[in-house]
């Protein structure tokens, strides 16, 4: 933290020069994959905060079909962090998610533990329940939160 905070919320002092930056929003979930399914607008919702280089990120989402096609896939990005992630940890599998999050409630994954890993150097996200990546099946819901760094 670059200052110092008294009681009553103000600043009382300054170390060196540099101020925390925060910035409070919203942000537009999106989906990449390349099948006939979107995001419902209405049933959207989103919103994050950046406290210098760390976002935390807050959705609620709702996946339809809009052929009838039943065109779902299986794995696929979702996209619209409000900010590029960092390039994340290098090892010898490749490159590792910047950063991460967790589902806190969905209609639409079971009973599997469902996490989110976010893309390095990029503002996509993807689903996961344990090893295999997944994708929201139409017409259900997610809401959850994502945490990662950006650069």
């Amino acid at each position: 933290m670059s200052g110092l905070i008294n009681s009553a919320g103000s600043r009382s002092g300054v170390i060196g020069t540099t101020e925390l930056d925060v910035e409070e929003g919203e942000w537009t979930p999106t989906n990449t994959n390349s099948g006939s399914n979107t995001l419902v607008t209405g049933a959207l919702k989103a919103a994050y905060i950046k406290i210098g280089k760390l976002v935390v990120c807050n959705f609620y989402l709702r996946v339809i079909d809009t052929t009838g096609a039943g065109d779902i896939p299986t794995a696929g990005d979702m996209g619209g962090l409000p900010y590029t992630a960092n390039s994340g940890v290098s090892g010898a599998d490749g490159t590792w998610g910047a950063g991460g999050g967790v589902v806190t409630y969905s209609n639409g994954f079971g009973t599997e533990d469902t996490s989110i890993q976010v893309n390095s150097a990029d503002t996509t996200w993807r689903f996961y329940a344990g090893y295999s990546q997944k994708q929201l099946p139409d017409n259900k819901n997610a809401k959850g939160t994502i945490t990662y760094y950006t650069s």
